[in-house]
């Protein structure tokens, strides 16, 4: 049945009209001819536009009224037009082309149904967390993981941390994979859990509620913080006056510095190409580097085992699967070469360091980062005063790569 019949087509019977449309959807007739035939007037690229819906068999979910269906493009890709209900305005979406959502008031209102019971769902599963757990009763790595999150967080709050991705501006607050090993240390540990307040968006469709992408979580910190404890953290003083021994500061400064130069050295390689493949070998000769150089020096050996792979492999001389093979162990190579033949190893610059070492020198050791500049040992904690760089006047000259 057709309905609507616009002027121009009114001298023409509906089987007349069925046969414009048919012969409209078959491309072997031109549009010039349809016209002089049916005596319709309109220029031939105005004809789709006064083809009539078709009313369909098929009825309105919202309202009951039946569908229509607009005639196909000549040069629509998709196998169908959108169905509509002319009377509430309700648009079924038969192009694979198309992705909004139909906004009439029917489907505005099974969806925020649908979404109220996904956020049910969310609030059951999610159960909110007593904060039974003191601050001080956890470890310093977990009380740093935990401290170094709040601090990088939007939120700035002891009770929640907002989404590392901000879903309105598409952008991330930090380092994402060190972001989200650290929310996994902590889930695992319970000293943060998904918050119920978390956003649907944020769940996987097929996998919901269990599958969540922690990137656009809510958590809820489960742990107690006092007046006396927050305000300690908020003035810089709570890691200094805690009774740590140098043994242990010394082996986190350690810790910091292998995840920070790892990190970095992923970054370079991943910019280039390529990947960081660990053999427990190569990451026990990395390790030893840390007693061996300083920081600067260290993630200076990373820039430049990358660059000089990476070279290899444009002019042929390496195969790009025996570069990704060899590339961790030949930071340690590289530095026992140096040392053999009298290389100068160079600095990086230190102010380039990952937020978490910088957090780390910062709050818990008390220290200027230029101690970054230092090979870790206790008699550095104890002793050391910020160094004035002067140019050319220390062991190894410093130069800047990043």
């Amino acid at each position: 049945m057709i309905k609507s019949i616009d002027t121009r087509l009114a001298h023409l019977s509906e089987n007349q009209i069925k046969e414009i449309i048919s012969k409209y959807l078959n491309k072997e007739y031109k549009l010039s001819d349809i016209i002089s035939e049916y005596k319709i007037d309109i220029a031939p690229k105005g004809l789709y536009n006064i083809l009539p819906s078709i009313t369909l068999d098929m009825v309105c979910e919202h309202c009951g009224n039946h569908l229509l269906q607009k005639v196909k493009k000549r040069t629509q890709y998709s196998d169908k037009e959108d169905i509509y209900c002319a009377n509430c305005g309700h648009i079924m979406k038969s192009s694979k082309w198309s992705f909004e959502y139909c906004k009439c008031i029917g489907c505005n209102t099974k969806r925020r149904k649908v979404e109220e019971n996904k956020k049910e769902i969310i609030s059951k599963y999610y159960v909110n967390k007593n904060n039974n757990v003191e601050f001080k009763e956890l470890t310093l790595k977990e009380q740093l993981l935990l401290f170094f999150l709040i601090k990088k967080n939007v939120a700035n709050s002891f009770t929640v941390l907002l989404p590392f991705y901000d879903e309105d501006y598409g952008r991330f607050s930090g380092t994402a994979d060190e972001t989200i090993e650290n929310y996994n240390i902590l889930l695992e540990k319970n000293i943060i859990s998904v918050s119920p307040r978390t956003k649907i968006s944020a769940f996987d469709v097929e996998e919901f509620p269990k599958k969540v992408d922690l990137c656009r979580a809510t958590f809820d910190i489960n742990i107690n913080f006092t007046d006396e404890i927050i305000k300690a953290l908020d003035d810089n003083t709570y890691f200094k006056i805690r009774n740590y021994s140098d043994e242990d500061l010394l082996e986190l400064w350690k810790e910091y510095i292998y995840k920070d130069a790892i990190d970095k050295f992923e970054k370079l390689l991943e910019e280039r190409g390529l990947r960081l493949y660990k053999t427990e070998e190569a990451d026990e000769n990395f390790k030893k580097l840390i007693d061996k150089i300083s920081y600067v020096q260290l993630t200076y050996l990373c820039y430049k085992v990358t660059k000089n792979l990476s070279d290899d492999i444009a002019s042929h001389k390496k195969k790009r699967q025996y570069v990704i093979d060899t590339a961790y162990e030949s930071v340690s190579r590289y530095y026992e070469n140096a040392i053999r033949l009298d290389w100068d190893v160079f600095e990086s610059n230190y102010k380039f360091a990952g937020d978490n070492l910088k957090y780390f020198i910062h709050y818990v050791l008390g220290k200027d980062l230029s101690i970054l500049k230092e090979i870790p040992a206790i008699s550095i904690l104890e002793n050391y005063e910020a160094f004035v760089d002067k140019g050319d006047n220390r062991k190894n000259r410093y130069k800047r790569f990043f």
